[in-house]
């Protein structure tokens, strides 16, 4: 029995099948943000024991298992015959460490999925991200937000907690990923 399964998915139809995602066994699925019907969401994962995430782009569906096997499913051409549900079974253990690596890599900057609309910030909040984002240091934000140097730190300490970042490079890249400048 498999412990751990990774899931390259870029067909969101995957995520939906219950049978594919055991309750007993771990899973972590990279989801195509392009492959969404709408852009914003995903189906339903609650049945799925794990954690989902997007990025940009995912080129096929792919699972490997407990790092030891993997199976693609193949996809017909453009404009060719259909496959079914044919699949390609791995083993190689180079091949696997190279999709394994790939796929950790992708895990580090991928995002948990969209709600339908992203939380906003109160406006004070956007355009304190929106000065430090052009370069504004510490006073001169306190001095054109209003506020004393020592306040405008602890929001930028909140705002980092908000977006899970540990530097303030994080909290940008974050609040640019989210949406959330100006």
């Amino acid at each position: 029995m498999f412990h751990e399964v990774v899931w390259f998915c870029a067909s969101p139809e995957l995520l939906a099948d219950g049978g594919m995602f055991r309750p007993d066994v771990h899973h972590r699925v990279l989801c195509s943000g392009t492959a969404l019907a709408d852009g914003t969401t995903l189906p339903d994962t609650a049945h799925i024991n794990g954690a989902v995430r997007r990025v940009h782009h995912v080129p096929l569906d792919l699972a490997i298992a407990d790092r030891s096997v993997g199976l693609c499913r193949l996809s017909p051409a453009e404009g060719g015959d259909t496959l079914g549900d044919a699949a390609v079974a791995i083993r190689d253990a180079g091949v696997l460490d190279a999709l394994l690596l790939l796929f950790d890599t992708q895990w580090d900057v991928s995002l948990p999925p969209r709600s339908a609309a992203p939380p906003q910030l109160p406006e004070a909040d956007r355009r304190l991200l929106t000065l430090l984002s052009e370069g504004a240091t510490d006073r001169t934000a306190a001095r054109l937000m209003g506020v004393s140097q020592r306040t405008l730190q602890r929001h930028v300490a909140r705002l980092m907690a908000l977006a899970g970042a540990s530097t303030r490079m994080q909290l940008g890249w974050q609040a640019a990923r989210r949406g959330w400048l100006r």
